[in-house]
């Protein structure tokens, strides 16, 4: 599998993946991330054992592994972001050979509500279809997949559904927008510095009409249409019919 696990009951930490090697089927198979403690291999308890103990189990496991782990639930990508509002979108992926390249987290607890939290997505996994359709981000909240209301589905459901999808799958995705709120009082030109994915575009399509100004006829570059989900409609800088004023572009 290509993981590898730390700590142990000999050591100052339980076991917990540390590392997860590129390319290799704990990486690729999207449901594992660094940090998240490991309970159980193969329902074989490991909380209590020692390092060594656990790693002998892991590598006796056979070619079929069955890990249960436990993850934080005040992670900052449960959290909804201060000074912002929420809006929708359907985003469609096509399965690779791995699957959709999306870690998801959260979902129904029955137990205990207040251990109940959205289906999130916390890992995004780079070269994955997620990665490369561009609009989805950590942190953004899963409802539906395929028609299916998975808003308070278990995490098992959503990644049944998920996992089931043979070739594409629609997901229907809220996301955040932050919200300026003295921005609408400013007047004259405004400099925008947005961060620019570097796979993907800012989602803005512009067009040039000729517009009167007093008794001038003058060429405008207009906003003619803003891709949902996008870095343009998570910031509600800009908006649609609105001449651009003066923007720099920030990649990374």
């Amino acid at each position: 599998m290509n993981y590898i696990d730390t700590g142990g009951s000999d050591r100052s930490y339980p076991p917990t993946v540390s590392f997860l090697r590129p390319g290799y089927i704990a990486h690729r198979c999207d449901q594992l991330q660094i940090g998240e403690q490991l309970t159980h291999v193969n329902n074989i308890a490991v909380q209590d054992l020692t390092h060594d103990e656990v790693l002998s189990i892991l590598r006796n496991a056979g070619t079929e592994v069955s890990l249960r782990v436990e993850y934080d639930l005040n992670q900052p990508y449960f959290l909804w972001p201060p000074n912002s509002m929420r809006k929708c979108t359907d985003i469609t992926l096509e399965r690779d050979q791995d699957g959709f390249g999306l870690t998801l987290r959260g979902g129904a607890y029955g137990p205990d509500k207040n251990k109940s939290r959205p289906i999130t997505i916390t890992n995004i996994r780079i070269g994955g279809p997620a990665h490369k359709e561009g609009r989805l981000r950590v942190g953004d909240r899963i409802l539906c997949i395929n028609g299916v209301d998975v808003f308070s589905a278990t995490l098992a459901t959503a990644q049944k559904l998920l996992d089931e999808t043979v070739h594409i799958v629609n997901l229907t995705v809220e996301y955040s927008v932050a919200v300026f709120e003295n921005l609408h009082k400013e007047s004259g030109p405004l400099i925008i510095e947005l961060e620019k994915r570097p796979e993907t575009d800012f989602g803005v399509r512009l067009k040039v009409e000729a517009q009167k100004v007093g008794s001038l006829s003058k060429r405008m570059i207009l906003v003619d249409s803003i891709t949902a989900a996008s870095t343009a409609d998570r910031s509600e800088i800009i908006d649609v019919e609105k001449t651009p004023k003066r923007k720099e572009e920030k990649g990374h």
